[in-house]
């Protein structure tokens, strides 16, 4: 699943943002009783690490282009 990030034209700092985003949202999904993340969830852990809530937001986005996660009706997001 991360692997197909490897093929896309993107930087370093990019391809770790998204690595990071990826392996938040997998472990707030698995520890979620709803099997959906909330969003505030993981601007919180992102922020533990330095990201900034913008950066999340468009790395959620990138994320979701990719096929990697998807964004619910709600505001919620799932593993694809």
């Amino acid at each position: 699943m991360v692997s197909d990030m490897n093929d896309k034209n993107i930087n370093h700092s990019q391809d770790e943002r998204m690595r990071l985003l990826l392996d938040i949202v997998q472990r707030l999904f698995y520890d979620s009783e709803e099997n959906s993340v909330k969003i505030a969830d993981i601007i919180r852990e992102t922020g533990i690490h330095g990201m900034e809530e913008k950066e999340t937001e468009e790395t959620l986005e990138q994320l979701r282009r990719y096929g990697l996660i998807n964004r619910l009706p709600n505001g919620k997001y799932t593993l694809c």
